[in-house]
């Protein structure tokens, strides 16, 4: 008798393991579409809390009147880097341009401060911002030209970062991580009393999410002045999707998102048969952002868009 109630526990938690364990799969593997060049882009040999990386399909053009050119200039890519520096964060930057002469010129037009150190080579502007050892290092690294693709100097961040949709998903025109440990906790404690900077934090500690990575993407390439106008900026539809790795296993997240979905104003809904979860906040522009959440095992996804189709699609290319 006992051997026959031991064969069935045997039998039971090897069908629990069949069931459970496509809850803690993650998305299938891809390859990500992430901005072009991104992939051979360098990043400063060093730690990094966070990094952004923009190049849109077409240069980002500056009127030539306002760097006193007789043409217009074109910026080529962005890329951002914060740093430990300390307590504190210091952020890098190089802007990459055209040429030289259009570099020169843009270099001109950014006002001498006292916390922010610049540097021209080539076609490339080099900024960093902040004090202590982490901006030390950074200049450091600009000086001497000591950069390293991002995935040899963290696995961790490229490996997230591929985990963004492939095809049929858009290019990006930017894109990024984010660490989301004790300096950014303590960060967001810092900044707000009992707001939603505080609650960010709660959210981060309990959902036990170390990195976040993020993809932006618009259905034309943006332009300066489009920053200035919101009707051009909702003309271009943009939106974004982000994706985060939590510790904890899929079944867990599933349930939690469950159970909290109605004491946070989540709807939970399905598209296409899978199962999302979308709320609605606020923008500075009077706007309303669509947001759904839906998690692939241990990977929690997160699409918005001020336009509810367009986060819909976004949905859609996320985490199969």
């Amino acid at each position: 008798m006992k051997k026959i109630y031991t064969n069935k526990w045997f039998v039971l938690i090897i069908v629990s393991l069949i069931l459970l364990l496509p809850a803690c799969a993650g998305p299938k593997a891809v390859t990500a579409g992430l901005p072009e060049g991104m992939s051979s882009a360098m990043v400063p040999d060093m730690p990094l809390d966070a990094y952004l990386y923009v190049r849109q399909s077409q240069p980002t053009l500056i009127p030539g009147g306002f760097l006193g050119l007789p043409s217009d200039a074109a910026i080529r890519s962005l890329e951002a880097w914060a740093v430990p520096s300390g307590s504190s964060e210091s952020v890098g930057a190089v802007v990459t341009l055209s040429g030289e002469r259009e570099a020169a010129a843009l270099l001109a037009r950014i006002p001498d401060r006292a916390d922010l150190w610049k540097l021209l080579s080539g076609s490339n502007i080099y900024l960093v911002w902040g004090s202590g050892s982490g901006a030390e290092s950074l200049k450091s690294a600009a000086q001497a030209r000591k950069f390293v693709p991002l995935k040899d100097v963290d696995k961790d961040a490229w490996d997230l970062l591929g985990r963004l949709p492939g095809p049929p998903a858009a290019r990006p025109l930017a894109a990024g991580f984010v660490r989301t440990e004790e300096r950014l906790i303590n960060l967001l404690e810092k900044s707000s009393e009992g707001g939603s900077s505080e609650s960010a934090a709660s959210a981060l500690k309990l959902a036990k999410i170390k990195m976040a990575a993020a993809a932006f993407y618009s259905e034309r390439d943006l332009g300066i002045a489009d920053f200035f106008s919101p009707a051009n900026l909702r003309g271009a539809n943009p939106g974004a999707i982000v994706v985060a790795r939590s510790s904890l296993p899929g079944v867990v997240i599933s349930g939690a998102l469950g159970q909290a979905a109605p004491r946070l104003n989540i709807e939970k809904t399905e598209i296409d048969g899978r199962t999302a979860y979308y709320t609605a906040v606020d923008a500075p522009t009077g706007d309303k952002v669509h947001i759904f959440f839906n998690n692939s095992g241990s990977y929690v996804y997160a699409q918005a868009s001020g336009d509810l189709e367009r986060s819909k699609q976004l949905f859609r290319w996320t985490g199969k």
